[in-house]
């Protein structure tokens, strides 16, 4: 099993957002990305704009509507917790237990 800490958490928040865009949230039970960012955010005791940052950070990782970040480089603990599933990241289509 995975340990993770809050700080990975939340990127793989972001991350699972920016991969499942629209049918992620759907299938968390969120309404929007607003409210998934803040109940995720105060869940796990991070600011709700970083899990926005980090979905943002992810976005040109994956075939979604949004940019992102696109211009810049992906920070160091992002492309570490990457790097730490990023097989389990290309075989998932939807299985949220799958990324944990």
């Amino acid at each position: 099993m995975n340990v993770y800490s809050d700080r990975e958490k939340g990127i793989l928040s972001g991350l699972f957002l920016s991969k499942f865009d629209k049918e992620g949230l759907k299938n968390l039970g969120f309404s929007s990305f607003k409210e998934a960012f803040n109940i995720i955010g105060i869940s796990l005791g991070i600011s709700p704009n970083s899990i926005k940052n980090y979905r943002d950070e992810f976005d040109p990782k994956f075939s979604n509507s949004r940019q992102g970040w696109h211009m810049r480089e992906m920070t160091n603990p992002s492309k570490l917790t990457f790097k730490k599933i990023e097989q389990q990241i290309v075989q998932t289509t939807w299985n949220a237990n799958a990324l944990l």
